[in-house]
């Protein structure tokens, strides 16, 4: 699945996963399916990814866990991510 859109919101969230931070708190906020949920997974998989690429690089370990959730919560509540 892929993130559309949200270009200024994904550019921003890569700096912060570039800059390898510690902790950090997002709020996505914003009206129903314009894929907030799906921006935060792979937020969240960027910061787990072990090669430390932007939103992940999808192979490693990691990443791959975090594909098997983002497919398990689209497929299991008939949800299509925007």
């Amino acid at each position: 699945m892929k993130v559309i859109g949200h270009e200024k919101e994904k550019t921003l969230i890569k700096k912060y996963l570039h800059k390898n931070y510690d902790s950090l708190s997002l709020l996505y906020e914003g009206k129903d399916c314009i894929g907030k949920k799906l921006l935060a997974l792979y937020t969240a998989r960027g910061f787990l990814c072990e090669k430390k690429e932007g939103f992940g690089c999808g192979v490693c370990n990691d990443c791959k866990l975090v594909n098997n959730l983002i497919s398990n919560v689209y497929e299991n509540t008939n949800l299509t991510p925007h």
